[in-house]
């Protein structure tokens, strides 16, 4: 009877493939294509949407040929994440936390056990990544991940390893006085503010409506906008609608499993249906070290669930096994024999894609 290897890569890939990996809002609910390279490249058509309207022609012709035009084709090499973990002699031998002592795992168990949190911690961390970078294409339009040698050396000014800019089409910052935490009403009015969020809501959607035919459906606030945006009067007027409303809302528009706060779904005219999210995630900035939040204070995102956006991974080639791997994570293990170790690697080449490039829109509510 053949001998069981939990570190074979057959085995490995196995484990790793059939992990439930955690859901991540963004990642998730709007990158949700996930294309794999049979190379390490990765080749992407960027689409722009056009009003374009069928040519009426005279009944004796033949027909108008239309140009293809709206998308362009660009071949990126996606960056390289390349955790990895060390199982030492002593892991193996001494007993792992939780272990009863008088269970007598052998150190095969042990390191075998070891292996299966290996797995689950670098996959947690590259699933993290994979959230903050789709985070990042989308509030700044841009990704841009810092070199941690570079950035240890000289944090001000650190070099990046990676760089791509999809462009920021549609953003604004409201002034001083259309600020969302001006609740003061019109001179003379009863029932009209200076500020309104769902007007500008409006706005913001038909800006992308117009430039690409896609309409927003979900409003993403930062945490220092939610009690602003529920407490405004504009918005209070609708709560009753708004709690009616509830009660018809889809179990999967509601769903909070991937880290997001269900704050309700408003009727915005020209739009429609626009379900409104908090989002209070965090990571660790690969610069300053310091916990950031993953949605930045003031910043207000309107997107549409229906908008084509990839997640799309690059191969990676093995030169130990002389094999390209085509897959979204790709486990390796190799020995140190002078330092007695085995090392645990879990690859992946991810690029978050937003081919419907300009059909979100950032806004910054509280000014400046």
């Amino acid at each position: 009877m053949p001998t069981f290897n939990p570190f074979e890569p057959r085995t490995m890939l196995r484990a790793v493939q059939q992990r439930k990996e955690p859901k991540k809002f963004f990642r998730d609910r709007f990158f949700k294509d996930r294309p794999v390279s049979q190379t390490e490249n990765i080749d992407v058509d960027f689409k722009r949407g056009q009003r374009r309207m069928a040519p009426v022609v005279s009944i004796h012709s033949s027909g108008r040929i239309i140009e293809r035009i709206g998308y362009k084709r660009n071949t990126i090499t996606p960056p390289l994440m390349l955790p990895k973990k060390v199982i030492t002699w002593e892991d193996a031998i001494k007993t792992l936390p939780g272990e009863n002592i008088y269970e007598g795992k052998s150190p095969e168990e042990r390191v075998a056990a070891l292996l299966g949190q290996d797995i689950l911690e670098l996959d947690d961390m590259s699933v993290r990544r994979e959230e903050w970078m789709c985070a990042q294409s989308l509030i700044t339009g841009a990704i841009s991940i810092p070199d941690e040698e570079s950035a240890l050396a000289d944090p001000s000014n650190p070099k990046n390893v990676f760089e791509i800019d999809f462009g920021l089409e549609h953003t604004s910052t409201n002034q001083s006085t259309t600020v969302w935490d001006n609740y003061e009403l019109v001179t003379g009015s009863t029932d009209q503010w200076k500020s309104n969020p769902l007007t500008d809501i409006k706005a913001w959607g038909l800006a992308v409506k117009q430039a690409t035919g896609i309409t927003p459906d979900t409003l993403v606030l930062s945490d220092d906008l939610v009690d602003i945006f529920l407490n405004h009067p504009a918005v209070v007027a609708k709560s009753r609608i708004l709690e009616i409303r509830l009660l018809s809302v889809a179990p999967e528009i509601k769903a909070s499993d991937d880290g997001a706060a269900f704050i309700g779904t408003y009727l915005v005219p020209g739009l429609g249906d626009v379900n409104v999210y908090s989002y209070p995630e965090w990571y660790i900035d690969d610069v300053t070290g310091t916990e950031m939040p993953m949605l930045p204070a003031n910043t207000a995102l309107l997107l549409s669930t229906k908008s084509d956006f990839r997640l799309a991974y690059g191969a990676y080639y093995d030169v130990a096994l002389m094999q390209m791997a085509p897959v979204s994570r790709y486990p390796r293990q190799w020995i140190d024999m002078d330092g007695n170790r085995r090392f645990f690697q879990l690859v992946s080449r991810p690029l978050p894609a937003p081919v419907d490039l300009g059909s979100w829109y950032v806004g910054h509510p509280l000014g400046e």
